[in-house]
């Protein structure tokens, strides 16, 4: 019998595992400042539209006054009373006049924008565009509260609001995707470290030792002799004599040689 043969034990590189074990703190790095700014923008987005609340000119109703707006572009008409933040509609009656002395067109406003900003609670009511800058009148009709006239809140939130997710989703799917390269690179790198010497050989010789059998009992040399052709009730028919059954190099018990 042949010695049994074993793989060689593996030989592990002194090269360091590339890339370094830093690229994950980067990558913690990346997802923890996405977060942060989009913590940042949704405060600040917060926080303008109250600047942008409080700045709002008002004419108290029932009653009229002037505004004066200082940019071209669209503007907004708001309601503001105590309950307004909990309303889905207003009564709210205005007319507003250009400095050449022109109404200006209104559109009612279809969605229900409202605020509740420390004391200022309001609903919006229209929207109008201006084409020049200047004084414009509000005549108002109400029976409570105020109008509110200034640039639209509604675009301001949803700017804001998806520009944060967008950078807190961001950056944690950014640092993620870079753990999962870091963490693949690693593995490839860990396992090419791993050499090994001769597929196949044998062990060191001795009891026990690699290519000598674990069992007790010396194992029978090579070649081996062949099994004894089986007897009793249950054995095959028999050749006829002179002749061997294939396979043997010698005669079954009982048959003369040749």
């Amino acid at each position: 019998m042949q010695p049994a043969v074993y793989p060689s034990a593996p030989v592990i590189s002194a090269e360091p595992i590339k890339p370094s074990g830093w690229w994950f703190g980067a990558a913690g790095a990346v997802a923890v400042l996405g977060i942060v700014a989009a913590v940042v923008v949704f405060v600040q987005t917060i926080s303008g539209l109250v600047d942008r609340v409080d700045g709002f000119q008002r004419v108290s109703l029932p009653g009229n006054g002037t505004v004066t707006l200082d940019e071209t572009g669209a503007y907004s008409v708001y309601h503001e009373f105590d309950g307004a933040s909990g309303s889905t509609f207003t009564t709210l009656s205005v007319l507003i006049t250009a400095p050449d002395g022109s109404e200006v067109p209104l559109d009612p406003y279809e969605a229900n924008v409202t605020y509740s900003w420390g004391d200022h609670e309001g609903i919006a009511a229209y929207s109008f565009r201006i084409d020049e800058p200047g004084q414009y009148t509000v005549l108002a009709e109400g029976s409570e509260g105020d109008v509110a006239i200034g640039r639209g809140i509604g675009s301001g939130i949803v700017g804001g609001i998806v520009g944060a997710f967008a950078l807190g989703i961001g950056g944690s799917l950014a640092g993620g995707i870079i753990a999962i390269v870091v963490g693949v690179k690693r593995g490839r790198s860990r396992r090419s470290r791993q050499t090994y010497g001769p597929q196949f050989g044998p062990g060191p010789p001795g009891p026990g030792g690699w290519g000598q059998p674990s069992w007790p009992g010396a194992a029978p040399p090579a070649p081996y002799p062949p099994a004894p052709y089986p007897s009793g009730p249950y054995a095959p028919p028999q050749p006829p004599p002179g002749q061997y059954p294939p396979g043997n190099m010698q005669p079954p018990p009982g048959l003369p040689p040749t």
